[in-house]
């Protein structure tokens, strides 16, 4: 008997006892469809969190100006500390080092952003006192928009001639449009506020030119969600609110796609260290967090597989429940095996058969299985914020071993069946 007739055999067997075959079914459907289910909702949560890294410049490469160093590893004393150890101005890096990083990596430099710390102020429209927002006060260099994925939805946003003439203008975010202007954009834009630096007299004025889009948050953004007010304002346009906003403490490069960070990283290093190497009291690390985010990644990875074997426990249990079935059926059809066998049906004739009967029972349940997770796990992304598919090879992977599940399963069954005397198998009841 050659596999082809195996096969229909099986299937018409199956076919005659549909209310058994359903319910041996459902075991393995309940099994590969949680881990389906599991494997989807990882995949949801990894790209949130990707995409969340991404977003904060996490994934961008750090450079900072440091105190150097003496030979025993201390830092040393500058000729010309800062405030409170703090980098003093004319130690800073500034848009002409930015420029020229620009010009001296072509094609790899895509986006360079200032790492300045916002301000909290008190925002009132024009001079009236009332109403007021406490807000963030941001300076922005002309790649942040870009870096940061920061939407315009009304108005515009800034452009070159705006950091070039230190235009005193802004953009704000939704938070302050509705607690300044009714939430109307139209009576926003336009709008003169004045910023005063809380606790102090330092006041100034800005006209607004932008307002930030509705940003669309996933659950995980949402648990850590502090949005406030926010006024951002060209870098040029910072000075009283942000003294000395045009030199900078630190940048974040953010590398064009494909450029290979192993190969870069050290060249931005000497670049940097060309531009200080006069400077007896600080030098400039460049520090890259892709190891740190690639372990990152492995971990979630190592997390949802472990998650998905523990979800695989109960596909077990259904191969079990296969097996179980699969011994009531050869007992139910021990006379078919003895007219078989005398017939001239082979032993590996019979266990082929009940092999492929608990093989096609998994994969049926299987397949199932994995359009049901499927369907679960992308209505459970969809609610979390990131619609995904479960991986290809979590789907391969799971029907593979519903296939090796009716294998070991079914084998026990199909071995006895195989065993059975003919005669025996003839005469019994």
């Amino acid at each position: 008997m050659n596999l082809g007739e195996s096969i229909s055999l099986a299937v018409t067997s199956l076919r005659a006892n549909k209310m058994r075959s359903v319910l041996t079914l459902l075991g393995v459907i309940v099994g590969i469809s949680s881990v389906i289910i599991v494997l989807t909702l990882g995949a949801s949560l990894q790209k949130q969190l990707y995409s969340s890294i991404e977003a904060s410049g996490a994934n961008d490469t750090n450079v900072q100006v440091v105190q150097r160093e003496d030979d025993k590893g201390q830092r040393q004393e500058p000729q010309y500390p800062g405030m409170m150890g703090d980098v003093p101005v004319r130690d800073q890096l500034t848009p002409d080092d930015v420029r020229a990083l620009k010009a001296a990596f072509p094609g790899e430099v895509s986006l360079v952003t200032y790492s300045m710390w916002g301000v909290q102020v008190t925002i009132t429209p024009g001079l009236d006192s009332s109403p007021e927002s406490d807000a963030m006060f941001t300076p922005i260099g002309e790649d942040y928009i870009a870096a940061k994925d920061l939407q315009v939805g009304a108005g515009r946003p800034f452009d070159l001639a705006d950091f070039d003439s230190g235009a005193r203008v802004a953009i704000v975010n939704r938070d302050l449009v509705k607690e300044l202007f009714h939430g109307q954009d139209r009576e926003a834009l336009g709008a003169s506020v004045s910023a005063v630096v809380t606790g102090t007299n330092t006041v100034s004025s800005y006209t607004i030119v932008g307002v930030e889009a509705p940003r669309e948050q996933s659950w995980i953004e949402g648990l850590g969600d502090f949005s406030q007010p926010q006024l951002y304002v060209p870098y040029t346009a910072a000075d009283p609110i942000v003294p000395d906003a045009t030199s900078f403490r630190s940048l974040s490069v953010r590398t064009a796609p494909g450029v290979d960070m192993s190969s870069l990283g050290p060249r931005l290093e000497q670049f940097f260290n060309s531009r200080y190497d006069s400077n007896p009291d600080y030098r400039v690390t460049v520090s890259d967090f892709r190891k740190e985010f690639d372990t990152f990644r492995k971990v979630l990875n190592t997390i949802s597989a472990g998650l998905s074997a523990i979800a695989g426990i109960s596909l077990l249990v259904g191969g079990i429940g296969v097996m179980n079935i699969m011994l009531v059926t050869v007992t139910e059809r021990t006379r078919e095996i003895g007219i078989r066998k005398a017939l001239g049906a082979r032993r590996r004739d019979i266990r082929l058969q009940f092999v492929i009967e608990s093989m096609i029972i998994c994969l049926v349940g299987g397949i199932i299985g994995v359009l049901f997770g499927t369907a679960i796990g992308m209505i459970g992304a969809k609610l979390m914020g990131q619609l995904v598919g479960p991986p290809i090879w979590g789907v391969l992977i799971s029907l593979l071993f519903s296939l090796f599940i009716g294998l070991f399963f079914g084998y026990h069954p199909a071995n006895k069946a195989a065993k059975l005397n003919p005669l025996d198998a003839l005469r019994y009841e």
